[in-house]
């Protein structure tokens, strides 16, 4: 039996790298091929998840299969001086090898930049018959030069480097320069529930009507995703109030239309505060944290999904919105949604606004962009109608859970 570790930040905490890792660390766990059963043991290791103080147990009471341990790490307190950084990493990796040794690890699958840094130390203590993997989703544009200084060598130590988009992988080998290309590896993340794109049990609420506006009480435009700077809310909501100007007098059920957004975040009251000084607080709603099956609810509502982030390396919640046939918004940002949507335009409305298979890509960070585009979705009915939606669904397909498992299993 192979023995896998998964080190990640948290399991509960819903950010990209917790949604991409769940439907692995959920399959592997509970393997129903005849051939493959009993074969693994699973087991994550979360730096910031809380354990039970009552029975003071690193144990966490999570129904995904696997064996879920936690650091008990304070998430509040991630930042600090660079004494107390280096200090947590040594706490850290001091934890990960006891605990790799205690229980005979075999692989062990580091995600995002700061644990795989903070691993560093364990790759080289606990080389001898262990597979060391770094699971990569943070756009190097993104992280510190001094973080990205410090990968640029501690990648060397790792035998996989597993990107999550060929942007991403791309962007890594110019970063470590004369690296083996079997070394870095793309595997695409899959999506929970995608079960629902391989059954096509997707909307067509508004592609099949005659008058897609028809019973309609609100039109949603939604996004989901952290309320983080780097997620680009600030310009979407800037943008969706443009929006509402622009259409107000030429069209007669403006009032029905509404932006919401899924997420929590250290943004929540900048954006609060935004809403509130555009005077768009009965039309903007920050609905918070959802679970999965909240999610794909609002998705089966949605008119348009949106995804405006500054920097992606691959996008989750937009395959979810792909998956159940809602056309998209999306921006020329680095890697993930471009890549992910295999973007064939069929027409340029302008140098910023080009109409491809099932959406619209706008460049990135232009609010005029981005209100044009959605003025165009609203308004333009034969197009938005015209939307090849099984094609999207179809792409959604490819980054299914069945997919994407046997890339995993090629490398454990």
């Amino acid at each position: 039996m192979k023995k896998i570790l998964f080190v990640q930040p948290t399991i509960t905490h819903k950010a990209g790298i917790d949604m991409a890792i769940a439907p692995i660390v959920k399959y592997l766990s509970n393997l129903k091929n005849s051939d493959l059963k009993n074969q693994y043991k699973v087991y994550t290791l979360s730096a910031y998840e809380k354990y039970n103080k009552e029975n003071k147990s690193n144990i966490i009471d999570f129904d995904n299969g696997a064996i879920n341990i936690t650091m008990n790490e304070n998430i509040d307190k991630i930042s600090g001086s660079s004494f107390l950084k280096i200090s947590k990493m040594f706490t850290r990796s001091i934890f990960i090898y006891k605990f790799i040794k205690k229980e005979n690890i075999d692989f062990i699958i580091v995600s995002g930049d700061g644990l795989a840094i903070s691993s560093l130390i364990i790759s080289v203590l606990a080389r001898r018959g262990v597979k060391f993997y770094a699971y990569i989703h943070e756009n190097l544009n993104n992280i510190s030069s001094i973080n990205r200084f410090i990968l640029r060598y501690s990648f060397r130590y790792f035998d996989k480097i597993i990107c999550v988009s060929d942007g991403l992988c791309k962007s890594i080998k110019e970063l470590m320069l004369n690296i083996k290309d079997n070394k870095v590896i793309t595997i695409y993340n899959t999506f929970e529930n995608s079960s629902r794109a391989e059954m096509n049990t997707f909307n067509l609420k508004y592609t099949n009507n005659t008058n897609i506006y028809s019973n309609v009480e609100e039109i949603i435009f939604l996004s989901v995703g952290r309320l983080e700077k780097v997620k680009g809310y600030e310009c979407l909501i800037r943008a969706f109030g443009n929006f509402i100007e622009t259409i107000k007098d030429s069209n007669n059920i403006s009032s029905s239309y509404r932006l919401y957004i899924i997420g929590e975040g250290s943004e929540r009251r900048n954006l609060e505060l935004l809403i509130l000084k555009l005077n768009l607080n009965s039309k903007v709603k920050l609905l918070g944290s959802m679970n999965h099956e909240e999610i794909y609810k609002v998705l089966e509502k949605a008119y348009i999904f949106i995804n405006n982030s500054k920097y992606e390396t691959f996008g989750v919640s937009l395959v979810e919105a792909m998956s159940v046939g809602v056309p998209v918004i999306i921006n020329d940002c680095e890697y993930g949604p471009k890549e992910i949507c295999k973007v064939n335009i069929q027409q340029d409305i302008d140098v910023c606004t080009h109409v491809f298979d099932y959406g619209v890509m706008c460049k990135e960070g232009d609010e005029k962009s981005l209100t044009e585009a959605m003025v165009l979705m609203a308004t333009d009915k034969s197009m938005y109608k015209k939307f090849y939606i099984q094609k999207e669904i179809n792409r959604s397909k490819d980054f299914s859970i069945l997919n994407i498992i046997y890339k995993w299993l090629e490398i454990l």
